[in-house]
């Protein structure tokens, strides 16, 4: 073996153990960001009523709604345009926080329309109004983490959501122990817990958000912006918007026993949607190499789907012995769900694999009319679904417009790399 060879071989080597390195220290922070909503989820469930959970699971959906959102205007951008120099150069840096500070607007507006809420609704007032409290500091501790993805320093992503976790541990714990767990003591604990998080990441990266630049920022990346954030609203906004038809058309208990369920399977579709954090940098360094890019997002679609179903079986089978002693009111309701669900978080991973090349390949116009088309099956088949048989029926409108995405990402990919074809 010559030098030239023995010299590949050990930088093929040495790449291979940084990316594990980072694949690790991501994954890790997925899993600690899920850890924490599972445990706000989870407590709340534990103490409140079904018709305060449902409360609760409009509060919190709304906010996953503006994660996304920010995430789709500013986090998928600053991976997409900001990981290709990821050897420590700070080139990015000056750019990227005209996006963070654009995370802070939307949520500073959030903010504003959840408080007026507040101040209009007659139940439950409180949980609005410390969701509104604390959402511009979780978004930008967002913001912070998807600017560590990019500059491949995902260690400290990891470091922001071990520090909410440890601190909301710790709140929740004493406010169980002396009774001031009510759902909005809860939500304010995580809330905190977060913004402390962040900021402390943010001071570490000397990341600070630049709001007054946002929405030049926002202009000079607008056609990427625009199908994203289009993608965005066909996909996530259809899921959303059954959610909260399901509970017009089949009342609120039915909302909430399908996000009961969801919590229950919630660590593993948190982790799901956080791999795009791991999938989209890395596939934008390997956009030179095709069958490096090929085999990496192959692996991560199949890794997902299988976690998606054992995640599922395992508490199908192995709670019920836990579930009605914990959960005395919703665990009924929300077993049934699982399998459907399992099923649909399967699609889910499949579709973050096969979407992270083809986002690396600037497929992003081919995957908003994907979007788009498949976002009208699941309310065609979601929506009526709800009328007759209630959550299961929204369930069979997700699965089928999840895994028809899947299945046409699948054929876009393979044609990309095997034709060389971008688009």
């Amino acid at each position: 073996m010559g030098p030239a060879r023995r010299e590949g071989e050990r930088l093929l080597s040495l790449a291979g153990r940084r990316l594990a390195g980072r694949a690790t220290w991501t994954l890790a922070s997925q899993a600690i960001s899920s850890a924490s909503s599972f445990l706000l989820t989870i407590a709340v469930l534990h103490e409140a009523s079904i018709s305060q959970f449902a409360v609760f699971s409009i509060c919190f959906t709304t906010y996953l709604l503006l994660l996304q959102l920010s995430r789709s205007m500013f986090g998928l951008p600053t991976l997409i345009l900001y990981s290709s120099d990821a050897g420590g150069g700070e080139g990015g840096l000056p750019q990227s926080r005209k996006a963070a500070g654009g995370s802070v607007v939307v949520g500073l507006m959030a903010a504003a329309a959840l408080l007026i809420t507040a101040v209009i609704v007659d139940a439950e007032r409180g949980q609005y109004a410390a969701m509104g409290l604390v959402v511009p500091f979780l978004l930008y501790q967002d913001a912070v983490r998807h600017f560590a993805f990019a500059r491949a320093r995902p260690q400290i992503a990891a470091g922001s959501d071990g520090l909410w976790l440890g601190l909301q541990l710790l709140g929740t714990v004493g406010a169980l122990a002396t009774g001031n767990d009510s759902a909005v003591a809860l939500i304010g604990i995580w809330g905190v817990s977060g913004a402390v998080g962040g900021i402390a990441a943010g001071l570490k990266l000397s990341y600070l958000p630049v709001i007054g630049s946002s929405f030049a920022w926002l202009k000079s990346n607008a056609s990427l912006c625009r199908k994203l954030v289009t993608e965005f609203i066909a996909n996530s906004g259809s899921y959303y918007a059954l959610l909260y038809g399901l509970a017009f058309v089949a009342g609120l208990d039915q909302l909430g026993a399908l996000r009961a369920a969801h919590t229950f399977i919630g660590p593993v579709i948190v982790l799901l949607l956080g791999t795009n954090s791991l999938g989209v940098p890395e596939s934008v360094r390997m956009k030179d190499d095709p069958s490096a890019l090929l085999r990496f997002t192959s692996l991560i679609a199949g890794a997902l789907a299988a976690v998606s179903l054992v995640w599922g079986v395992a508490i199908y089978y192995a709670l019920p012995w836990l579930g009605p002693r914990f959960f005395t009111e919703t665990w009924a309701t929300a077993r049934p769900l699982i399998p459907l669900l399992s099923l649909f978080a399967a699609g889910v991973g499949v579709s973050v694999g096969l979407t992270s090349g083809l986002r690396a390949s600037s497929l992003h116009g081919w995957i908003m009319k994907a979007r788009a088309a498949t976002s009208c099956l699941v309310l065609l088949i979601g929506l009526p679904g709800s009328v007759l048989v209630g959550a299961e029926g929204a369930l069979l409108g997700l699965l089928a417009g999840e895994w028809l995405f899947c299945v046409l990402a699948a054929l876009r990919f393979h044609r990309t790399f095997r034709t060389g074809a971008g688009g």
